[in-house]
């Protein structure tokens, strides 16, 4: 019997620690991961949809300037931000300040807006 009960107790501690573990694995991007438009490696936090109409993207002699809007209707724009804090250093990115990063010549301004009507993010990218 007690060695029953020991088995439980050691079953029920690895599940705490594989239930705490779940925000850092969503944080890597799998294989069904939507990307943000023109910038090939910068994963969308799950379940944003593209605002064409505000997004503009083009090449200049300094470099690319892509300004992307996505928006959630049932995200949290702490767990968006937590998502992108965790998310962007793994892929190159340092951190320079609030929300801005740097990598390769290039600055990344990631805005995150609790709205009424849900969450919207904006992605700028452009030459340092």
């Amino acid at each position: 019997m007690k060695l029953i009960l020991l088995v439980v107790i050691l079953l029920l501690g690895a599940c705490k620690h594989a239930v705490s573990a779940a925000p850092l694995l969503q944080t890597l991007p799998g294989p069904e991961q939507q990307y943000a438009d023109g910038i090939e490696d910068m994963p969308l936090y799950p379940g944003f949809y593209s605002s064409d109409d505000e997004s503009v993207s083009y090449d200049t002699s300094a470099g690319r300037i892509i300004s992307l809007n996505y928006f959630h209707s049932n995200a949290s724009a702490k767990d968006v931000r937590n998502y992108y804090e965790l998310t962007l250093p793994q892929l190159g990115w340092q951190k320079q300040q609030y929300q801005l990063y740097t990598r390769d010549g290039e600055s990344l301004r990631i805005t995150v807006l609790q709205q009424q009507q849900g969450v919207r993010l904006k992605m700028r990218l452009g030459p340092v």
